[in-house]
């Protein structure tokens, strides 16, 4: 649209000037001639002058490398120093695409000293960058002519998920509470006694040999459930799958433990392991058949934490499978475009209700 609106202002000023130039043609007036002449070098030019300056702009853009879905970042607009054009193009506008704000920016090219600005931007897809499209608009001395042209500049940030979702910090302090629930249970077989260390729970308080000793003690328990046994599992099917994976992905961020959990992708990249790199997640898309069944083994883990967009048929017939083989599973998925939670106990309830 601004280049069509660039074309019709050049346009209105190259008919005023041909009509002009009738004017003196049929009165032959020795000062319109002048005026004729002036005004035809004037607009060759320029015209042929900001062609050529366009052309040998550079702009650089200074980007985080890995930023987030929806989140706002600061983005550098910087024209080198070395490349700084003065002559005949005194102003320059810059106009980005609509996820940037503002999504136009004036240089007044009145010195050779290098010039930055900044813009803020919020990526709505995940994906790795590699340029943009920026419209260069240059004007001459005398706001007369514009010329425009649309440059490819480099632009290499890694756009990941959402890693900031509430409901997945909800989702996570749930887990530890329920995980550090089982370490307490008094089934657990003792490993011994020690002091009492600030941030323990009063649960592991022993009493009778606190009062013998007359100091504070503490049982230890073997966890009932190790870390290994646990299993964060996302099934990427179409429905809703960016936002599942922005809340898996936030779960990840916010899910404190000592080491990475397991984890098990099953969309249209699979993966089973530990630790997965940025470009995976940048890059992840959802299964093309959604009756697709998952065949990465999860025998060696007794508890999964699963993700799907949606209880499908094929969704149901996995988990009876996983719960045939004494496997706990709690289930997060959409129902109704609202978050639901699954327990052990096939119990479900909105996820926004975790305290």
């Amino acid at each position: 649209m601004k280049k069509y609106w660039n074309y019709l202002i050049n346009s209105s000023i190259f008919l005023i000037y041909f009509l002009f130039l009738l004017f003196t043609l049929l009165f032959n007036q020795q000062f319109g001639w002048f005026l004729v002449i002036l005004f035809t070098l004037y607009i060759t030019f320029s015209w042929l002058s900001l062609s050529r300056r366009l052309s040998k702009i550079e702009l650089v853009l200074t980007v985080p490398t890995l930023v987030y879905r929806d989140n706002s970042i600061t983005v550098n607009v910087c024209i080198a120093k070395s490349q700084v054009p003065t002559l005949f193009l005194p102003r320059l506008t810059l106009h980005f695409p609509e996820e940037f704000i503002p999504e136009a920016q004036t240089f007044l090219m009145i010195s050779k000293k290098e010039q930055q600005q900044s813009v803020i931007w919020t990526p709505q897809q995940r994906g790795i960058f590699e340029t943009i499209s920026v419209q260069f608009i240059a004007y001459d001395y005398l706001g007369l002519f514009r010329k425009s042209k649309t440059k490819q500049i480099i632009f290499t940030p890694l756009v990941l998920p959402n890693n900031t979702l509430p409901e997945a910090q909800k989702l996570a302090r749930f887990l530890t509470r329920k995980q550090q629930k089982n370490n307490f249970l008094p089934s657990q077989n003792l490993a011994g006694i020690r002091e009492h260390r600030q941030g323990d729970s009063l649960k592991q308080i022993d009493w009778k040999r606190s009062a013998y000793y007359q100091q504070w003690l503490s049982r230890e328990y073997e966890p009932a459930v190790q870390q290994t046994d646990l299993i964060c599992f996302f099934w990427g099917t179409a429905t809703n799958f960016e936002k599942m994976l922005d809340l898996y992905f936030s779960f990840l961020a916010s899910y404190y433990q000592k080491t990475y959990p397991n984890q098990l992708i099953f969309a249209k990249q699979k993966y089973q392991g530990t630790q997965l790199s940025p470009a995976f997640f940048a890059q992840l898309r959802a299964l093309d058949d959604y009756l697709q069944q998952p065949d990465l083994s999860v025998r060696d883990f007794k508890e999964i934490l699963l993700f799907v967009p949606e209880l499908s048929l094929a969704v149901h017939e996995q988990l009876s499978s996983w719960r045939k083989q004494a496997i706990n599973v709690i289930v997060i998925y959409f129902e109704n475009n609202q978050l639901f939670i699954q327990d052990e106990s096939q119990r479900k309830f909105p996820l926004k209700k975790l305290s």
